[in-house]
Protein backbone atom coordinates (compact mmCIF):
# COMPACT_ATOMS: atom_id res chain seq x y z
CA UNK A 1 0.00 0.00 0.00
CA UNK A 2 2.65 2.71 -1.23
CA UNK A 3 1.64 6.10 0.02
CA UNK A 4 -0.59 4.72 3.09
CA UNK A 5 0.61 5.90 6.39
CA UNK A 6 1.03 3.53 9.23
CA UNK A 7 -2.48 4.92 10.62
CA UNK A 8 -4.30 3.33 7.37
CA UNK A 9 -2.70 -0.60 8.09
CA UNK A 10 -4.90 -1.06 11.76
CA UNK A 11 -8.56 -0.47 13.37
CA UNK A 12 -8.91 3.46 13.79
CA UNK A 13 -11.91 3.90 15.79
CA UNK A 14 -14.23 6.39 14.02
CA UNK A 15 -14.97 8.05 16.35
CA UNK A 16 -11.48 9.67 16.55
CA UNK A 17 -10.58 9.23 13.04
CA UNK A 18 -14.03 10.66 11.04
CA UNK A 19 -16.20 12.54 13.78
CA UNK A 20 -14.77 13.77 17.67
CA UNK A 21 -13.76 17.54 18.43
CA UNK A 22 -9.97 17.60 18.52
CA UNK A 23 -10.27 18.72 22.01
CA UNK A 24 -12.23 16.10 23.39
CA UNK A 25 -10.02 13.33 21.35
CA UNK A 26 -6.76 14.97 23.20
CA UNK A 27 -8.99 14.76 26.61
CA UNK A 28 -8.84 11.31 26.60
CA UNK A 29 -5.31 11.20 24.76
CA UNK A 30 -2.48 9.08 26.16
CA UNK A 31 -0.35 12.49 26.37
CA UNK A 32 -2.74 14.30 28.17
CA UNK A 33 -2.96 11.03 30.70
CA UNK A 34 0.38 10.44 31.34
CA UNK A 35 0.69 14.28 31.43
CA UNK A 36 -1.62 14.18 34.21
CA UNK A 37 0.28 11.30 35.77
CA UNK A 38 3.47 13.13 35.87
CA UNK A 39 1.55 16.95 36.94
CA UNK A 40 -0.51 14.87 40.06
CA UNK A 41 3.09 13.53 41.08
CA UNK A 42 4.81 16.90 41.25
CA UNK A 43 1.14 18.49 42.99
CA UNK A 44 2.39 15.16 45.58
CA UNK A 45 5.86 15.91 45.85
CA UNK A 46 5.44 19.67 46.53
CA UNK A 47 2.58 19.06 49.39
CA UNK A 48 4.85 16.40 50.77
CA UNK A 49 7.97 18.99 50.52
CA UNK A 50 5.75 21.40 52.53
CA UNK A 51 4.43 19.57 54.89
CA UNK A 52 8.17 18.20 55.73
CA UNK A 53 9.60 15.56 53.55
CA UNK A 54 12.94 15.37 52.96
CA UNK A 55 12.27 16.41 49.47
CA UNK A 56 14.69 19.24 47.52
CA UNK A 57 13.67 22.19 45.23
CA UNK A 58 15.96 20.69 42.71
CA UNK A 59 13.60 17.47 42.63
CA UNK A 60 11.13 19.40 42.01
CA UNK A 61 11.99 21.84 39.50
CA UNK A 62 13.50 18.74 37.98
CA UNK A 63 10.10 16.95 37.70
CA UNK A 64 8.53 20.22 36.54
CA UNK A 65 10.98 20.74 33.91
CA UNK A 66 10.42 17.01 32.49
CA UNK A 67 6.93 16.79 32.66
CA UNK A 68 5.66 17.04 28.87
CA UNK A 69 9.18 15.20 27.82
CA UNK A 70 7.21 11.73 27.69
CA UNK A 71 9.59 8.71 25.91
CA UNK A 72 6.70 7.14 24.64
CA UNK A 73 8.58 4.16 22.98
CA UNK A 74 10.66 3.69 26.55
CA UNK A 75 7.20 3.41 28.40
CA UNK A 76 5.85 0.97 26.10
CA UNK A 77 9.09 -1.24 26.56
CA UNK A 78 8.93 -0.99 30.35
CA UNK A 79 5.32 -1.56 30.42
CA UNK A 80 6.05 -4.98 27.78
CA UNK A 81 8.70 -6.18 31.18
CA UNK A 82 6.56 -5.07 33.70
CA UNK A 83 3.09 -5.68 32.73
CA UNK A 84 1.97 -2.46 34.91
CA UNK A 85 1.79 0.44 32.99
CA UNK A 86 1.57 3.06 36.02
CA UNK A 87 5.47 1.53 37.07
CA UNK A 88 6.22 2.09 33.28
CA UNK A 89 5.85 5.33 33.65
CA UNK A 90 7.33 5.89 36.91
CA UNK A 91 10.35 4.25 35.68
CA UNK A 92 9.86 6.49 32.29
CA UNK A 93 9.55 9.38 34.45
CA UNK A 94 12.63 8.65 36.51
CA UNK A 95 15.07 8.33 33.22
CA UNK A 96 14.91 11.75 32.77
CA UNK A 97 14.42 13.22 36.36
CA UNK A 98 16.88 10.99 37.87
CA UNK A 99 17.59 13.50 41.13
CA UNK A 100 13.85 12.80 41.64
CA UNK A 101 13.91 9.36 40.97
CA UNK A 102 13.47 8.56 44.48
CA UNK A 103 10.40 10.60 45.56
CA UNK A 104 8.07 9.77 42.29
CA UNK A 105 4.92 8.35 43.46
CA UNK A 106 5.57 8.12 47.11
CA UNK A 107 3.00 6.99 49.11
CA UNK A 108 0.59 6.85 46.03
CA UNK A 109 -1.21 4.71 44.01
CA UNK A 110 -2.72 5.70 40.57
CA UNK A 111 -6.15 7.35 39.78
CA UNK A 112 -6.57 10.13 37.40
CA UNK A 113 -10.03 9.77 35.85
CA UNK A 114 -11.71 11.92 38.21
CA UNK A 115 -10.32 14.67 36.13
CA UNK A 116 -10.51 13.97 32.74
CA UNK A 117 -14.08 13.09 33.46
CA UNK A 118 -14.69 16.77 34.86
CA UNK A 119 -12.57 18.26 31.22
CA UNK A 120 -15.03 16.14 29.69
CA UNK A 121 -17.88 18.21 31.29
CA UNK A 122 -16.28 21.25 30.39
CA UNK A 123 -15.84 20.33 27.09
CA UNK A 124 -19.71 19.09 26.86
CA UNK A 125 -21.67 22.14 28.93
CA UNK A 126 -20.87 24.87 26.47
CA UNK A 127 -21.61 22.78 23.24
CA UNK A 128 -24.98 21.94 24.87
CA UNK A 129 -25.55 25.26 25.65
CA UNK A 130 -24.77 26.41 22.19
CA UNK A 131 -27.23 23.81 20.72
CA UNK A 132 -30.29 25.25 23.20
CA UNK A 133 -29.44 28.75 22.05
CA UNK A 134 -29.68 28.00 18.69
CA UNK A 135 -32.59 25.92 18.58
CA UNK A 136 -34.22 29.04 20.99
CA UNK A 137 -33.53 30.83 18.41
CA UNK A 138 -35.61 28.64 15.85
CA UNK A 139 -38.51 28.43 18.23
CA UNK A 140 -39.05 31.93 18.38
CA UNK A 141 -38.46 32.36 14.74
CA UNK A 142 -41.43 30.24 13.96
CA UNK A 143 -43.24 30.67 17.59
CA UNK A 144 -46.55 31.59 15.39
CA UNK A 145 -46.46 29.41 12.34
CA UNK A 146 -48.95 26.73 12.41
CA UNK A 147 -48.47 23.44 11.88
CA UNK A 148 -50.20 19.94 12.25
CA UNK A 149 -49.65 18.48 15.84
CA UNK A 150 -49.16 14.55 15.42
CA UNK A 151 -50.49 12.01 18.27
CA UNK A 152 -49.46 8.77 17.34
CA UNK A 153 -48.03 10.01 13.88
CA UNK A 154 -51.25 10.81 13.08
CA UNK A 155 -52.76 14.08 11.91
CA UNK A 156 -54.04 16.17 15.77
CA UNK A 157 -54.91 19.66 16.73
CA UNK A 158 -52.67 22.28 15.00
CA UNK A 159 -49.58 23.49 17.37
CA UNK A 160 -46.70 26.14 16.01
CA UNK A 161 -43.28 24.88 14.29
CA UNK A 162 -41.37 27.16 17.55
CA UNK A 163 -44.09 25.37 19.89
CA UNK A 164 -42.74 21.77 19.02
CA UNK A 165 -39.20 22.98 19.03
CA UNK A 166 -39.84 24.20 22.67
CA UNK A 167 -40.45 20.71 23.89
CA UNK A 168 -37.09 19.36 22.40
CA UNK A 169 -35.51 22.28 24.21
CA UNK A 170 -37.52 21.64 27.44
CA UNK A 171 -35.57 18.00 27.43
CA UNK A 172 -32.17 19.87 26.39
CA UNK A 173 -33.06 21.89 29.56
CA UNK A 174 -33.02 19.00 31.55
CA UNK A 175 -29.98 17.40 30.32
CA UNK A 176 -27.79 20.57 30.73
CA UNK A 177 -29.02 20.69 34.40
CA UNK A 178 -28.22 17.15 34.72
CA UNK A 179 -24.94 17.78 33.31
CA UNK A 180 -23.64 20.85 35.61
CA UNK A 181 -25.18 18.69 38.13
CA UNK A 182 -23.35 15.21 37.49
CA UNK A 183 -19.92 18.02 37.06
CA UNK A 184 -20.57 20.18 40.16
CA UNK A 185 -20.67 16.59 42.32
CA UNK A 186 -17.47 15.21 41.25
CA UNK A 187 -14.79 14.69 43.32
CA UNK A 188 -11.37 13.87 44.20
CA UNK A 189 -10.36 10.36 45.03
CA UNK A 190 -7.61 12.68 47.12
CA UNK A 191 -4.08 10.97 48.79
CA UNK A 192 -5.81 7.49 50.24
CA UNK A 193 -3.28 5.13 49.07
CA UNK A 194 -3.35 1.88 47.71
CA UNK A 195 -6.70 0.74 49.76
CA UNK A 196 -7.94 4.02 50.99
CA UNK A 197 -6.34 3.43 54.26
CA UNK A 198 -3.78 6.12 53.78
CA UNK A 199 -1.22 4.04 55.77
CA UNK A 200 1.52 4.53 53.42
CA UNK A 201 1.44 8.79 54.09
CA UNK A 202 0.96 8.05 57.93
CA UNK A 203 4.01 6.07 57.84
CA UNK A 204 5.82 8.50 55.95
CA UNK A 205 4.80 11.61 58.36
CA UNK A 206 5.20 9.03 61.39
CA UNK A 207 1.95 9.03 62.72
CA UNK A 208 0.97 12.72 61.94
CA UNK A 209 -2.77 12.20 61.53
CA UNK A 210 -2.86 16.14 60.50
CA UNK A 211 -0.50 16.14 57.98
CA UNK A 212 -1.95 13.49 56.00
CA UNK A 213 -4.80 15.53 56.41
CA UNK A 214 -3.43 18.35 54.97
CA UNK A 215 -1.46 16.26 52.43
CA UNK A 216 -5.03 15.08 51.24
CA UNK A 217 -6.43 18.76 50.82
CA UNK A 218 -3.21 20.44 49.21
CA UNK A 219 -3.00 17.71 46.15
CA UNK A 220 -7.30 18.00 45.94
CA UNK A 221 -6.84 22.25 45.36
CA UNK A 222 -3.91 21.99 43.30
CA UNK A 223 -5.82 19.00 40.90
CA UNK A 224 -8.75 22.10 40.90
CA UNK A 225 -11.10 20.13 43.01
CA UNK A 226 -12.84 21.72 46.26
CA UNK A 227 -13.12 18.58 47.85
CA UNK A 228 -11.77 14.76 47.85
CA UNK A 229 -14.14 11.66 48.85
CA UNK A 230 -13.52 10.84 52.44
CA UNK A 231 -13.79 7.49 52.13
CA UNK A 232 -12.38 5.55 49.09
CA UNK A 233 -11.26 1.70 48.15
CA UNK A 234 -8.22 1.33 46.00
CA UNK A 235 -10.71 3.43 43.75
CA UNK A 236 -13.34 5.83 43.93
CA UNK A 237 -16.50 4.26 44.18
CA UNK A 238 -17.69 3.20 40.96
CA UNK A 239 -20.86 5.00 41.16
CA UNK A 240 -19.45 8.16 40.09
CA UNK A 241 -18.91 6.59 36.70
CA UNK A 242 -22.08 5.53 36.61
CA UNK A 243 -23.79 9.37 37.33
CA UNK A 244 -21.48 10.54 35.06
CA UNK A 245 -22.54 8.31 32.43
CA UNK A 246 -26.18 8.23 32.97
CA UNK A 247 -26.71 11.60 32.11
CA UNK A 248 -24.56 11.28 28.91
CA UNK A 249 -27.29 8.16 28.38
CA UNK A 250 -29.72 10.63 29.12
CA UNK A 251 -28.62 13.56 26.63
CA UNK A 252 -28.55 10.33 23.90
CA UNK A 253 -32.28 9.76 24.68
CA UNK A 254 -33.24 13.16 24.19
CA UNK A 255 -31.02 13.50 20.55
CA UNK A 256 -32.51 10.54 19.10
CA UNK A 257 -35.90 11.57 19.96
CA UNK A 258 -34.99 15.20 18.71
CA UNK A 259 -33.44 13.42 15.10
CA UNK A 260 -36.10 11.19 14.78
CA UNK A 261 -38.72 14.23 15.06
CA UNK A 262 -36.69 15.72 12.35
CA UNK A 263 -36.26 12.68 10.37
CA UNK A 264 -39.94 12.04 10.23
CA UNK A 265 -40.60 15.85 9.16
CA UNK A 266 -38.06 15.34 6.51
CA UNK A 267 -40.28 12.59 4.87
CA UNK A 268 -43.21 15.26 4.86
CA UNK A 269 -41.07 17.72 3.38
CA UNK A 270 -41.88 19.95 6.02
CA UNK A 271 -38.54 20.34 7.98
CA UNK A 272 -34.84 19.65 6.22
CA UNK A 273 -31.35 19.25 7.97
CA UNK A 274 -28.45 21.75 5.73
CA UNK A 275 -27.72 19.86 2.80
CA UNK A 276 -24.24 20.95 1.16
CA UNK A 277 -24.39 22.15 -2.59
CA UNK A 278 -22.24 19.27 -3.69
CA UNK A 279 -23.96 16.73 -1.09
CA UNK A 280 -25.56 13.36 -2.25
CA UNK A 281 -28.31 11.60 -0.86
CA UNK A 282 -27.71 8.34 -2.86
CA UNK A 283 -25.20 6.68 -5.01
CA UNK A 284 -28.40 5.00 -6.68
CA UNK A 285 -30.81 7.61 -6.61
CA UNK A 286 -29.43 11.65 -7.58
CA UNK A 287 -32.85 13.28 -6.57
CA UNK A 288 -32.64 12.04 -2.53
CA UNK A 289 -31.91 14.47 0.09
CA UNK A 290 -31.66 11.58 3.04
CA UNK A 291 -31.01 13.65 6.79
CA UNK A 292 -27.68 12.13 7.08
CA UNK A 293 -26.81 14.34 10.24
CA UNK A 294 -30.29 13.29 11.80
CA UNK A 295 -29.31 9.51 11.45
CA UNK A 296 -26.14 9.82 12.96
CA UNK A 297 -27.34 11.26 15.62
CA UNK A 298 -29.48 8.76 16.40
CA UNK A 299 -27.21 5.90 15.36
CA UNK A 300 -24.52 7.08 17.67
CA UNK A 301 -27.38 7.78 20.44
CA UNK A 302 -28.18 4.36 21.05
CA UNK A 303 -24.54 3.71 21.23
CA UNK A 304 -24.28 6.05 24.03
CA UNK A 305 -27.08 4.45 25.60
CA UNK A 306 -26.01 1.14 25.36
CA UNK A 307 -22.37 2.44 27.20
CA UNK A 308 -23.73 2.89 30.58
CA UNK A 309 -24.71 -0.66 31.55
CA UNK A 310 -20.73 -1.18 31.73
CA UNK A 311 -20.23 1.25 35.18
CA UNK A 312 -23.35 -0.89 36.13
CA UNK A 313 -22.07 -4.49 35.90
CA UNK A 314 -18.79 -3.41 37.10
CA UNK A 315 -20.76 -2.13 40.12
CA UNK A 316 -22.72 -5.12 40.12
CA UNK A 317 -19.31 -7.48 41.19
CA UNK A 318 -17.29 -4.48 42.89
CA UNK A 319 -17.74 -5.43 46.04
CA UNK A 320 -15.73 -8.64 45.68
CA UNK A 321 -13.03 -6.73 44.16
CA UNK A 322 -12.78 -4.64 47.17
CA UNK A 323 -13.05 -7.65 49.66
CA UNK A 324 -10.24 -8.93 47.66
CA UNK A 325 -8.01 -5.62 48.17
CA UNK A 326 -8.60 -5.52 52.03
CA UNK A 327 -8.17 -9.43 52.45
CA UNK A 328 -4.40 -9.81 50.38
CA UNK A 329 -1.97 -8.79 52.70
CA UNK A 330 -3.16 -10.98 54.96
CA UNK A 331 -3.98 -14.42 52.83
CA UNK A 332 -1.95 -12.88 49.49
CA UNK A 333 0.93 -12.38 51.66
CA UNK A 334 3.33 -14.93 49.90
CA UNK A 335 3.24 -17.58 53.11
CA UNK A 336 -0.69 -18.61 52.23
CA UNK A 337 -0.74 -17.26 48.67
CA UNK A 338 0.23 -18.82 45.24
CA UNK A 339 1.79 -16.90 42.13
CA UNK A 340 -1.65 -15.35 39.90
CA UNK A 341 -0.34 -18.31 36.94
CA UNK A 342 -0.02 -21.34 39.67
CA UNK A 343 -3.86 -20.30 41.07
CA UNK A 344 -5.36 -19.57 37.16
CA UNK A 345 -9.14 -19.93 37.51
CA UNK A 346 -9.01 -21.58 40.72
CA UNK A 347 -10.18 -20.09 44.23
CA UNK A 348 -7.15 -18.30 46.23
CA UNK A 349 -6.36 -20.31 49.61
CA UNK A 350 -8.09 -18.54 52.37
CA UNK A 351 -10.54 -16.57 49.99
CA UNK A 352 -14.46 -17.14 50.54
CA UNK A 353 -16.24 -18.19 47.97
CA UNK A 354 -17.61 -15.84 45.15
CA UNK A 355 -20.82 -14.94 45.83
CA UNK A 356 -22.89 -16.18 42.84
CA UNK A 357 -23.34 -19.58 42.07
CA UNK A 358 -20.79 -20.61 39.11
CA UNK A 359 -22.31 -19.37 35.82
CA UNK A 360 -25.09 -16.89 37.52
CA UNK A 361 -22.54 -13.95 38.52
CA UNK A 362 -24.67 -10.99 36.54
CA UNK A 363 -21.18 -10.05 35.19
CA UNK A 364 -20.66 -13.48 33.52
CA UNK A 365 -24.45 -13.74 32.08
CA UNK A 366 -23.72 -10.18 30.34
CA UNK A 367 -19.91 -10.66 29.30
CA UNK A 368 -21.23 -14.44 27.24
CA UNK A 369 -19.84 -17.53 26.37
CA UNK A 370 -16.31 -16.39 25.22
CA UNK A 371 -15.26 -14.71 28.67
CA UNK A 372 -17.15 -17.26 30.61
CA UNK A 373 -15.68 -20.00 29.45
CA UNK A 374 -12.20 -19.41 30.07
CA UNK A 375 -13.56 -18.35 34.09
CA UNK A 376 -12.80 -20.47 37.18
CA UNK A 377 -15.87 -20.74 39.91
CA UNK A 378 -14.63 -17.26 41.33
CA UNK A 379 -15.33 -15.49 38.37
CA UNK A 380 -12.29 -13.04 38.38
CA UNK A 381 -9.43 -14.30 36.15
CA UNK A 382 -9.11 -13.07 32.72
CA UNK A 383 -11.75 -10.36 32.55
CA UNK A 384 -9.98 -7.15 32.93
CA UNK A 385 -11.22 -6.11 29.64
CA UNK A 386 -14.81 -7.06 30.30
CA UNK A 387 -16.15 -6.25 33.59
CA UNK A 388 -13.05 -4.55 35.57
CA UNK A 389 -11.31 -7.58 37.56
CA UNK A 390 -7.60 -7.33 37.16
CA UNK A 391 -6.14 -11.09 36.43
CA UNK A 392 -3.27 -10.04 38.81
CA UNK A 393 -6.00 -10.76 41.68
CA UNK A 394 -2.79 -11.28 44.06
CA UNK A 395 -1.99 -7.50 43.23
CA UNK A 396 -5.19 -6.22 44.50
CA UNK A 397 -7.53 -6.22 41.56
CA UNK A 398 -7.61 -2.47 40.31
CA UNK A 399 -8.35 -1.50 36.92
CA UNK A 400 -12.06 -1.51 35.35
CA UNK A 401 -9.99 -1.71 31.97
CA UNK A 402 -13.02 -1.72 30.07
CA UNK A 403 -14.28 0.87 31.55
CA UNK A 404 -11.64 3.45 32.00
CA UNK A 405 -10.15 2.33 28.50
CA UNK A 406 -13.19 2.16 26.56
CA UNK A 407 -16.26 3.09 27.62
CA UNK A 408 -15.45 6.35 29.74
CA UNK A 409 -13.64 7.93 26.66
CA UNK A 410 -16.42 6.79 24.22
CA UNK A 411 -19.12 8.02 26.09
CA UNK A 412 -17.56 11.94 26.39
CA UNK A 413 -16.29 11.09 22.71
CA UNK A 414 -19.74 9.56 21.27
CA UNK A 415 -22.17 12.82 23.43
CA UNK A 416 -19.59 15.56 21.97
CA UNK A 417 -20.16 14.49 18.00
CA UNK A 418 -23.38 13.97 18.59
CA UNK A 419 -23.60 18.13 20.16
CA UNK A 420 -21.21 19.14 17.35
CA UNK A 421 -24.04 17.36 14.65
CA UNK A 422 -26.65 18.73 16.40
CA UNK A 423 -25.31 22.03 16.84
CA UNK A 424 -24.62 21.60 13.16
CA UNK A 425 -28.04 20.95 12.23
CA UNK A 426 -29.85 23.23 14.29
CA UNK A 427 -27.70 26.36 12.76
CA UNK A 428 -29.44 25.13 9.29
CA UNK A 429 -32.57 24.04 10.14
CA UNK A 430 -35.05 24.51 6.83
CA UNK A 431 -38.44 25.52 6.81
CA UNK A 432 -40.83 24.68 4.24
CA UNK A 433 -44.20 26.85 4.81
CA UNK A 434 -45.38 26.41 2.03
CA UNK A 435 -45.95 22.56 2.02
CA UNK A 436 -46.61 22.51 5.99
CA UNK A 437 -49.65 24.82 5.02
CA UNK A 438 -50.96 22.47 1.75
CA UNK A 439 -50.47 19.79 4.94
CA UNK A 440 -52.88 22.09 7.26
CA UNK A 441 -55.06 22.59 3.86
CA UNK A 442 -56.13 18.87 3.92
CA UNK A 443 -56.28 17.86 7.46
CA UNK A 444 -58.11 21.41 8.39
CA UNK A 445 -61.69 21.19 7.61
CA UNK A 446 -61.83 17.82 9.18
CA UNK A 447 -60.88 19.62 12.02
CA UNK A 448 -62.53 22.83 11.75
CA UNK A 449 -66.15 20.79 12.23
CA UNK A 450 -66.62 21.73 15.58
CA UNK A 451 -66.28 24.97 14.91
CA UNK A 452 -68.51 24.88 12.04
CA UNK A 453 -71.22 23.11 13.95
CA UNK A 454 -70.27 26.14 16.83
CA UNK A 455 -71.53 29.02 14.63
CA UNK A 456 -74.01 27.58 13.11
CA UNK A 457 -75.87 26.71 16.29
CA UNK A 458 -75.30 30.54 17.09
CA UNK A 459 -77.13 31.26 13.56
CA UNK A 460 -79.94 29.18 14.78
CA UNK A 461 -79.64 25.92 13.59
CA UNK A 462 -80.11 22.75 15.58
CA UNK A 463 -76.59 21.12 16.92
CA UNK A 464 -77.85 17.80 16.26
CA UNK A 465 -79.22 18.12 12.49
CA UNK A 466 -75.93 20.16 12.06
CA UNK A 467 -73.67 17.33 13.75
CA UNK A 468 -75.47 14.63 11.29
CA UNK A 469 -74.95 16.84 8.15
CA UNK A 470 -71.37 17.67 9.57
CA UNK A 471 -70.90 13.95 9.59
CA UNK A 472 -72.11 12.83 6.14
CA UNK A 473 -70.27 15.22 4.56
CA UNK A 474 -67.21 14.38 6.22
CA UNK A 475 -67.39 10.60 5.23
CA UNK A 476 -68.06 11.69 2.05
CA UNK A 477 -64.94 13.67 1.69
CA UNK A 478 -62.99 10.86 3.68
CA UNK A 479 -63.98 8.59 1.03
CA UNK A 480 -62.64 10.32 -2.19
CA UNK A 481 -59.69 11.15 0.34
CA UNK A 482 -58.61 7.30 0.81
CA UNK A 483 -60.27 5.38 -1.94
CA UNK A 484 -60.18 7.67 -5.21
CA UNK A 485 -56.67 9.58 -4.28
CA UNK A 486 -58.14 12.73 -4.22
CA UNK A 487 -58.28 16.17 -2.26
CA UNK A 488 -60.27 16.78 0.93
CA UNK A 489 -63.39 18.53 -0.80
CA UNK A 490 -64.87 18.94 2.68
CA UNK A 491 -65.02 22.59 2.48
CA UNK A 492 -66.39 22.55 -0.77
CA UNK A 493 -69.55 20.17 -0.03
CA UNK A 494 -70.33 22.67 3.04
CA UNK A 495 -70.17 25.92 0.51
CA UNK A 496 -72.61 23.29 -2.04
CA UNK A 497 -74.98 22.47 1.05
CA UNK A 498 -78.17 25.28 1.23
CA UNK A 499 -78.11 24.48 4.95
CA UNK A 500 -75.26 25.91 5.92
CA UNK A 501 -75.59 29.23 4.11
CA UNK A 502 -76.43 31.34 6.95
CA UNK A 503 -72.60 30.92 8.10
CA UNK A 504 -71.24 30.96 5.07
CA UNK A 505 -69.28 34.48 5.06
CA UNK A 506 -67.71 32.93 8.41
CA UNK A 507 -65.92 29.86 6.93
CA UNK A 508 -62.62 32.02 5.91
CA UNK A 509 -62.35 33.15 9.44
CA UNK A 510 -63.22 29.40 11.23
CA UNK A 511 -60.80 27.58 9.16
CA UNK A 512 -57.71 30.21 9.68
CA UNK A 513 -55.11 28.21 11.23
CA UNK A 514 -53.88 30.85 13.60
CA UNK A 515 -57.51 30.04 15.33
CA UNK A 516 -56.60 26.55 16.52
CA UNK A 517 -53.23 27.24 17.85
CA UNK A 518 -54.09 28.12 20.86
CA UNK A 519 -51.73 29.88 23.28
CA UNK A 520 -48.85 28.50 21.37
CA UNK A 521 -46.48 31.40 20.26
CA UNK A 522 -47.04 32.93 24.18
CA UNK A 523 -45.82 29.73 25.85
CA UNK A 524 -42.93 29.89 23.52
CA UNK A 525 -42.35 33.88 24.58
CA UNK A 526 -42.50 33.22 28.16
CA UNK A 527 -40.60 29.47 27.97
CA UNK A 528 -37.87 31.10 26.00
CA UNK A 529 -37.97 33.99 28.76
CA UNK A 530 -38.18 32.21 32.06
CA UNK A 531 -36.73 28.70 31.17
CA UNK A 532 -34.14 28.86 29.00
CA UNK A 533 -32.63 32.28 28.85
CA UNK A 534 -31.69 31.96 32.61
CA UNK A 535 -29.74 28.97 31.67
CA UNK A 536 -27.47 30.25 28.73
CA UNK A 537 -25.92 33.31 30.64
CA UNK A 538 -23.52 31.41 32.70
CA UNK A 539 -22.38 30.45 28.50
CA UNK A 540 -23.05 33.75 26.81
CA UNK A 541 -19.20 34.28 26.21
CA UNK A 542 -19.02 30.63 24.44
CA UNK A 543 -22.43 30.97 22.10
CA UNK A 544 -19.92 32.64 18.92
CA UNK A 545 -18.67 29.18 18.02
CA UNK A 546 -20.26 27.71 14.77
CA UNK A 547 -19.96 24.35 13.42
CA UNK A 548 -18.44 23.13 10.37
CA UNK A 549 -18.88 19.25 9.96
CA UNK A 550 -15.90 17.67 7.74
CA UNK A 551 -18.21 14.54 7.07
Amino acid sequence: MEGSGDEFLKYRSPLVSRYASKEMAFNFSDRKKFTIWRTLWIYLAKSEKELGLPITDAQVSEMEAHVEDIDFAMAAEEERKLRHDVMAHVHTFANCCPTAAPIIHLGATSCYDLIMLRDGFDILLPKLARVIDRLANFADKYADLPTLGFTHYQPAQLTTVGKRACLWLQDLLMDIRNLQRAREDLRFRGVKGTTGTQASFLQLFQGDHDKVEQLDKMVTEMAGFKKSYLVTGQTYSRKVDIDSLSVLASLGATVHKICTDIRLLANLKEIEEPFEKEQIGSSAMPYKRNPMRAERCCSLARHLVALVSDPLRLLQCSGWKELLTTVQTEVLSGVQGQSSSSNMGMPSPGLPPHPCEPGSCPGQKQRGLATGAGQGHDGRQRDSDHIGFSSRTQEGEKRGAKLWRISLPESFLTADIILSTLQNITEGLVVYPKVIERHIRHELPFMATENIIMAMVKAGGNRQDCHEKIRVLSQQAAAVVKQEGGDNDLLARVQADPYFTPILNQLDDLLDPKTFIGRAPQQVARFLAEEVKPVLEPYKSKMDVKIELEL
